[in-house]
């Protein structure tokens, strides 16, 4: 241990910043990350086999299975059930079974506190005998069936460090774990020298070498589980830091193992005393240690170099700036002080690395950071955030005419040429400003805030400045949680149908329902269909939410024919993207195939908007569908741009009358005269009529003159659920004797 000692204060003073030990806050390298995981799988899996092997030799009674080799000490019963219960926790933690881990933790810890209890007050409990009987012939023990008390101090450690991992407490759970990895280690140790005190304490029995090798394996496993977290993340850090512990953890281990060895060698063949032991040993540590350190410094400065600070600004980075940005934070709580952030981005700058190029470029961000270090006072520090984009701190003293003073200073430098031969530049900055405590309270937050009130100076006119403001959330962040829970809905099925009948004017019967989707997010509330649709076209998400519409809606016109209800159409919007999709007749038939639903019971409805984008390509996919049985609707006809000349070529069933010429047909002539167009196109051309967003029993009696065929809107019934299916019927009821009178 003695190059774990002297290592760390060396390689502390090597390192350019402290923050590279901050675990959470360093990039992780994937690669590491996913091999130390598959590694604790793996070592699980093996601690399995090894628990199963020797329970195999205690039922069929084979020594060699106990024991490994006939001199071994015997791994009893109870071990080899607690090393499996313990392994099948660590696997129960990679499926994120929490119960079953927190179970296998409990009984693991139960089974060693136990065994301590029966050693330090000399009990007999029983659980020696309650799964395995004595042996008659044991192999090295002295108490026949029970385990080793140093295996059962570490069964204690690993449960502790299993309950901890389950609890997610990385840095406990690992700690315990190096516990565990202590204890066993020191068993090995004393087999592979010889020295029976480390692997049998007093006159208790021992612990077997493949008890101790099981144990170093779950240690492993449990530091392997989380190596992105707690104190193992440095070692998978991609800063040198995380490179320099790769390089010693294995010197750490290794090399006190070999000098102890070669020490007691010279010690037994009398060359020297225990003193004098010691002091090789020291020597040879600090030796190899110097060695080490030497040839780590030649790369780890270059690297703390090339991770922490920007290569062409000479800057800090953007996880620098975040640091200093967090350790500023903590000092102006301590010291109840204030400080600001400011996000300044060069206009246009776009335009400069495409004209002139990125080498002129490169030398345009070097001369900008430049003039705005030569601004800056004393207690600021400057970073690059990334392309054309820097940030700055700006630490106590700090208020707000100090902010806009420095702010306009910045403006006024950025606005002077740029002189780069044989051109001369000119570009402008915005700046974006928040300040600590009012904007916000830690790093998160005034970044973000920042960078809100450096768009708001972009939209109010570029080469200005702004102050953060509560009210100024760009509605990008808005899009991004929106897009993010999104995806999440569509991966748990948050959505659900609601149901609108459509009614026939000279029936007085349901004509058919249209199937309007819904979205109840756990954190947004109540999400406008107009808002996620839009979103959900634009990302693809629309493809698997109308593929789910699909499916639901005929669901539920299975469910409401099993229930006895009169067999009845219901309509499906479809969207561009889904209407375009090569396999889309393919998707309406596996959809009904699948759900048993009879194609006639089945309406799809397009918009005209969706129609023309391949008018060829549409005429194909309605014709398929057609032919298929299914119906097909037009819908929101009237307001798109759609031509009589394509309109003739597509096998249509109906035509729907957009809402806004339905609102105000009783009162405004022209859109009684556009409904009354509509409706007779729709005659000429043996398509049904379907007026949407009627609301008044007048909007009825008069598309009822005009000979239009169904109506749908609120007057007759909103949107219900599908289980609402009577209470619509009951709502149609009520609405017959009214048309009726009206007739």
């Amino acid at each position: 241990m003695f190059v774990s000692f002297f290592s760390y204060p060396f390689l502390k003073r090597l390192q350019l910043q402290s923050h590279i030990d901050l675990a959470i806050e360093t990039p992780k390298n994937p690669q590491y990350v996913a091999n130390l995981k598959r590694w604790s799988r793996i070592c699980a899996y093996a601690v399995i086999g090894l628990g199963g092997l020797v329970l195999l030799g205690w039922v069929f009674d084979i020594g060699l299975f106990k024991s490994i080799l006939p001199f071994w000490v015997t791994m009893k019963v109870n071990t080899a059930i607690g090393l499996t219960l313990a392994a099948g926790a660590l696997l129960a933690s990679h499926r994120q079974l929490k119960v079953l881990t927190m179970t296998g933790a409990g009984l693991v810890l139960a089974l060693g506190t136990i065994t301590i209890l029966e050693y330090a007050l000399d009990l007999r409990l029983g659980l020696d005998q309650v799964i395995w009987p004595d042996d008659p012939n044991p192999v090295g023990t002295y108490v026949p069936g029970r385990m080793a008390l140093n295996a059962a101090i570490a069964f204690c450690s690993i449960g502790i460090a299993l309950t901890y991992q389950a609890f997610r407490r990385y840095r406990a759970a690992q700690l315990w774990g190096i516990i565990t990895f202590l204890i066993a280690l020191l068993g090995c140790l004393g087999y592979l020298f010889g020295i029976t005190a480390f692997y049998g304490l007093g006159q208790f029995t021992e612990m077997a070498l493949h008890t101790g090798i099981g144990f170093i394996l779950l240690s492993l496993g449990v530091l392997g589980r989380y190596p992105d977290r707690g104190g193992m993340g440095i070692t998978v850090s991609e800063l040198a830091g995380g490179a320099t512990i790769r390089r010693l953890i294995g010197l750490t281990l290794i090399l006190p193992t070999l000098g102890c060895g070669l020490v007691l060698l010279g010690k037994r063949a009398g060359l020297y005393d225990g003193e004098v032991a010691l002091v090789l040993l020291s020597i040879a540590s600090v030796f190899v240690l110097g060695a080490v350190i030497w040839w780590n410094a030649r790369t780890i400065g270059a690297a703390d170099y090339q991770a922490l600070y920007d290569t062409l600004t000479g800057l800090p980075n953007r996880l620098l700036f975040r640091q200093q940005l967090t350790n500023a934070l903590r000092d102006a709580r301590e010291q109840s002080q204030s400080l600001a952030v400011f996000f300044i981005d060069i206009d246009c700058f776009k335009k400069i690395n495409d004209t002139l190029g990125h080498d002129l470029g490169d030398e345009v961000l070097q001369l900008v950071s430049r003039r705005i270090l030569a601004e800056l006072p004393e207690q600021a520090s400057l970073s690059r955030w990334g392309g054309d984009e820097f940030t700055l701190l700006l630490r106590h003293p700090v208020d707000r005419l100090t902010c806009e003073r420095l702010a306009q200073r910045l403006l006024g430098v950025l606005g002077l040429p740029f002189d780069i031969e044989p051109y001369s530049c000119y570009v402008s900055g915005s700046i974006g400003i928040a300040g600590y405590p009012q904007d916000g309270e830690d790093a998160a937050s005034l970044m973000k805030h920042a960078d809100i009130a450096l768009h708001r100076a972009k939209d109010t006119g570029r080469g200005s400045f702004q102050f953060y403001q509560g009210g100024l959330e760009h509605p990008t962040y808005d899009l991004l949680l929106l897009e993010r829970e999104l995806h999440l809905a569509v991966e748990r099925q948050e959505f659900v149908l609601f149901y609108q009948p459509k009614l026939s004017i000279k029936t007085g019967k349901l004509s058919g329902l249209e199937a309007l989707i819904r979205w109840n997010s756990p954190r947004l509330g109540r999400v406008s269909p107009q808002e996620f649709i839009a979103l959900a076209e634009e990302n693809g998400l629309i493809v698997p939410i109308g593929e789910w519409v699909l499916y639901e809606a005929c669901r539920q016109i299975r469910r409401w024919q099993e229930q006895g209800f009169p067999p009845v159409a219901v309509a499906v919007n479809l969207s561009a993207r889904q209407f375009l999709q090569t396999n889309l007749v393919q998707t309406v038939r596996q959809v009904l195939e699948t759900t048993q639903v009879s194609p006639q019971y089945l309406e799809v409805e397009i918009t005209e908007t969706v129609a023309i984008q391949n008018v060829e390509l549409t005429q194909v996919i309605l014709q398929e569908l057609r032919e298929m049985g299914v119906r097909i609707a037009l819908d929101d006809f009237g307001m798109g741009y759609s031509s009589l000349a394509y309109l003739k070529n597509f096998p249509l069933n109906a035509l729907k009358i957009d809402r806004s010429f339905v609102r105000d047909v009783t009162t405004q002539s022209k859109d009684r005269a556009i409904a009354s167009v509509i409706v007779a196109l729709g005659r000429g051309l043996g398509m049904k009529i379907v007026a949407e967003g009627v609301e008044t029993a007048e909007q009825m009696q008069l598309l009822f003159e005009l000979d239009c065929d169904e109506i749908q809107g609120y007057w007759l019934s909103p949107a219900r659920p599908g289980e609402a299916l009577d209470e619509i019927y009951e709502r149609i009821r009520i609405c017959q004797p009214l048309l009726t009178i009206n007739r």
